[in-house]
């Protein structure tokens, strides 16, 4: 597993995230941030929670690395919605962001969740690419 390249994997997908359409005037904020002040929304992030290898040869290994993408914005009754119009906008950006000749990427799940009630809810969008590379393995 390289760290070099899970780097250059969320390394490219913020560039794609930072130049999409409609996606400019949102905050890029740490994946790991314990907690969110509102006064930054609309928010994204990009983490790599996971990687898995599967040795295909000697020398050679699959990996498979989870990209997680999060939004997080404040909304009325239509919040679903305005975040399902956000999960257009990313996929867009990040599969051809991410594809290559020696790389795959595809869009694994989607995820919404609401917070809180009356008229402005906390709504988490939450989708995990899959990113499949082929790299060396000296082992």
């Amino acid at each position: 597993m390289s760290g070099s390249e899970r780097t250059a994997i969320r390394a490219a997908a913020k560039l794609a995230l930072q130049g999409a359409a409609g996606l400019t005037a949102f905050t890029e904020m740490s994946a790991w941030a314990q907690s969110v002040d509102s006064s930054i929304l609309p928010a994204w992030g990009v983490v790599t929670p996971r990687e898995t290898r599967l040795r295909q040869a000697n020398d050679t290994a699959q990996e498979e690395l989870v990209l997680a993408v999060f939004v997080k914005r404040l909304g009325d009754d239509d919040i679903e919605d305005v975040l399902d119009a956000d999960s257009a906008l990313i996929e867009t950006a990040i599969i051809p962001a991410l594809r290559a000749l020696e790389r795959d990427c595809e869009l694994t799940s989607t995820e919404i969740r609401l917070d809180g009630e009356g008229a402005r809810r906390l709504g988490t969008l939450t989708m995990a690419f899959t990113v499949t590379y082929w790299a060396d393995d000296p082992a």
